[in-house]
């Protein structure tokens, strides 16, 4: 709502980003079984990209900063937000990762 609509492919990219977290840990979460060497493998890589995404987001924040003057406080917010998902999806991939080469030698 305060996002000048000119910048709009730059909003929208961060909003998919932000989507695309959410969607990617869900579904690592609820649609793989991790009791499955085959889809154990496909979460650690649901989760990979999930943190790929997090560090998209970081960089288009800082660009959404200095393109349409977001507040520097809002960046920081929303930036401290990314970190502590980033934080808990890096913890919750290395617990798995750890896991499965115990278990399938992943």
């Amino acid at each position: 709502e305060i996002f000048d609509r000119t910048y709009k492919s730059l909003i929208d990219r961060i909003d998919n980003e932000a989507s695309m977290i959410y969607h990617l840990c869900r579904t690592a979460n609820e649609d793989y079984d991790n009791r499955n060497e085959e889809e154990a493998q496909i979460r650690l890589k649901l989760e990979e990209e999930a943190i790929d995404y997090c560090l998209w987001l970081k960089t288009d924040i800082r660009l959404a900063q200095k393109k349409f003057h977001l507040r520097a406080k809002r960046a920081a917010y929303w930036t401290s937000l990314v970190n502590e998902c980033l934080r808990a999806i890096k913890g919750w991939r290395a617990a798995e990762t750890r896991e499965y080469k115990s278990n399938y030698g992943l």
